[in-house]
């Protein structure tokens, strides 16, 4: 098993807050977000999408997974991820991001292989980015656990394994607007 070989897109959410489902944003060549799936796809040897709708990926040159835990929000969807990832780690981007960094995703492999972490995530202040992330096999078994238990905050689970935060000083050196982290509920 390689260890970075894995991104994953997250596009289950219920789009609650919105008229329409996010994820087709991918699909429309006009879109901004039109160019995340080959982006991903140049870099990484695998692409999996997290997604109930698999059949919008048919076109595309991804794999498409669906949530082993219905309905639990976007750690189920980590959770698939690394389930289903070829690689050790897996990088996480939610559908609604449309900005994509990979001198930033090789800084992050790179703190990795030297701290050996569960998950690589960002700070901003005093939150969190849990996606333009790492997450690790070696969290799976709490993950599940956290989900079994109806614990399902991203949050929660970082304070639980070995996270290394990587600091908005930092973070500011590849994206000094903070737009790598934008998505559209911004």
């Amino acid at each position: 098993m390689s260890n970075f070989d894995t991104a994953v897109m997250l596009a289950g959410g219920k789009a609650k807050r919105f008229e329409f489902d996010k994820q087709l944003l991918h699909l429309q060549k006009d879109s901004q977000y039109a160019n995340v799936l080959p982006t991903l796809n140049q870099n990484f040897d695998e692409v999996l999408v997290v997604t109930s709708k698999p059949k919008l990926y048919d076109d595309l040159n991804v794999k498409t997974i669906q949530d082993i835990f219905p309905q639990k929000g976007p750690l189920s969807g980590i959770h698939a991820a690394l389930s289903f990832s070829k690689s050790e780690y897996a990088y996480i981007i939610a559908c609604d991001m449309p900005n994509i960094d990979i001198d930033y995703i090789n800084y992050m492999k790179q703190r990795l292989i030297s701290t050996g972490a569960d998950a690589c995530v960002t700070r901003f202040a005093d939150r969190i980015e849990p996606f333009h992330a790492f997450y690790s096999k070696n969290a799976l078994k709490t993950i599940e656990e956290d989900l079994l238990a109806d614990l399902c905050s991203i949050k929660h689970l970082l304070r639980k394994i070995n996270t290394l935060y990587i600091s908005e000083e930092e973070a500011r050196q590849f994206t000094p607007d903070w737009s790598l982290f934008q998505n559209i509920n911004f």
